[in-house]
């Protein structure tokens, strides 16, 4: 298959390339990565028919770019960690996605490891993903989910944190009441984002699996320091 790998500095010369281009792919691939192209293209097509959302777009395709790689047999737990590979993903395979999505936003394609579409995308599927793909579409279209969703957990995270906290975390923010929590705090997004402040705070002192409860008790305390605060602060 070739090298599947772009550093930085490499990806930037890329870039400026597919920028001459108007962003279409003009590496020549193997057969196996062109049939993966292929996929992805399709599938990203099929998620933008009667297009609702930005955000209802990215879990579609999100789900079936999870399911796409999951499913190729050279693709690795290794593979996904790395993103060298995510960057050679978004300037060689599927550059017209990205700029479709994002245009011409360096970041989206290669600058920023959290903020690049595909790997982006692979994480919040593999973390929040649930037994099958229409019921892990079910419960990510859930109105309390929007692309902030991915910000607050993925791109300002990453994908080196506790795993089972933050799908506690999802679990038990999807059920709270968000005209209750419009009303008497903040909208329903800056209360996730409040969520995830108070974790990054008191991780640093508590282990959840070991607070009383478990992960579920720790993540109730995190809520509940929230409800029992400052109300009002729209």
């Amino acid at each position: 298959m070739g090298k599947l790998f772009l550093s930085k500095l490499e990806a930037r010369t890329k870039y400026e390339d597919l920028r001459t281009s108007n962003f279409q792919c003009t590496v020549t691939l193997s057969k196996d990565i062109e049939e993966l192209r292929k996929k992805l293209l399709s599938a990203y097509n099929k998620a933008k028919d009667n297009k609702k959302s930005d955000y209802i777009v990215d879990i579609k395709f999100g789900i079936e770019l999870f399911d796409i790689l999951d499913k190729t047999p050279w693709f690795t737990k290794s593979l996904a960690s790395n993103y060298d590979f995510w960057r050679y993903v978004s300037i060689c395979i599927i550059p017209e996605i990205i700029f479709d999505r994002y245009g011409d936003k360096l970041d989206h394609f290669y600058n920023k490891n959290v903020r690049i579409y595909p790997a982006t995308l692979y994480w919040y599927i593999n973390i929040f993903k649930k037994e099958s793909k229409d019921k892990t579409f079910e419960y990510l279209s859930l109105p309390h989910f929007s692309t902030d969703t991915i910000l607050q957990t993925i791109e300002r995270t990453g994908n080196e944190t506790n795993v089972d906290v933050l799908k506690e975390i999802l679990n038990q923010y999807s059920k709270l009441e968000i005209k209750k929590i419009k009303e008497n705090y903040c909208p329903i997004n800056i209360f996730l984002r409040r969520i995830l402040i108070q974790h990054m705070a008191r991780i640093l002192v508590i282990i959840p699996e070991l607070y009383e409860g478990g992960i579920e008790g720790y993540v109730k305390m995190l809520i509940n320091s929230i409800l029992n605060g400052v109300k009002n602060d729209k």
